[in-house]
C-alpha cells in the first residue's frame, strides 16, 4: 500500500484513478479487518447479551459502508496532469473526515464497553474508588489486567 502510493505521488502512472481505487481498496479492507478483530473481541465480551452484539455488529457494517466512502473519493479526486503521466489529488474534505471517523468511533466504543465489562464485574477498593483501576489496575487478575492495559496501548 505504501509502494502504491509513493507510485501515485511521485511516479509516471498510466491511470491515477486506478491505481488510487486500488490503495483506497487496500485501506478499506485492512480497516474491515481490524476492526472485525475487535468486533469479534466485544462478541466474546458480551457472549450472554445478544443486543450487545447485534449493536456492535450494526455499528461495524455502517463503518465499513463509511470506510467505502473513500474508494469514491479517490475515484473522484485523482487527475492526470497534462499529460505529464503524474497526478494531482483535487481534496474532497467532506467525505475524508466520516469515512476514518466512523471506524474510529467504533473502535472506541468497543474499547469502553469492553472496560465497561471489566470494571463492573470486580469490585473496586472502598479507598480508591475506580480511579486506582484507571492509574494501576492492580486490583484485577491478570489476564483482565493484560486485556485492559492493551487496550490503553492501542490507543497511545
Amino acid at each position: 500500500m505504501v509502494i502504491l502510493s509513493v507510485l501515485e505521488q511521485a511516479g509516471p502512472v498510466p491511470n491515477c484513478g486506478l491505481i488510487a481505487a486500488i490503495s483506497a481498496t487496500f485501506q478499506i479492507i485492512s480497516s474491515a479487518t481490524a476492526s472485525y478483530l475487535f468486533l469479534r473481541r466485544v462478541h466474546a465480551v458480551y457472549v450472554g447479551s445478544k443486543n450487545v452484539q447485534h449493536a456492535f455488529s450494526l455499528l461495524w457494517s455502517v463503518g465499513i459502508g463509511t470506510s467505502c466512502l473513500l474508494l469514491y473519493d479517490a475515484t473522484h479526486s485523482y487527475y492526470e496532469i497534462a499529460d505529464t503521466k503524474h497526478c494531482i489529488r483535487q481534496q474532497y474534505w467532506a467525505l475524508l473526515p466520516v469515512a476514518f471517523g466512523v471506524p474510529v468511533l467504533f473502535d472506541c466504543l468497543v474499547y469502553c464497553a469492553i472496560m465497561h465489562k471489566i470494571l463492573s464485574s470486580h469490585r473496586t477498593d472502598q479507598k480508591k474508588g475506580w480511579r486506582s483501576f484507571f492509574c494501576h489496575p492492580k486490583g484485577l487478575p491478570h489476564f483482565l489486567r493484560a486485556v485492559f492495559e492493551g487496550g490503553q496501548q492501542y490507543y497511545l
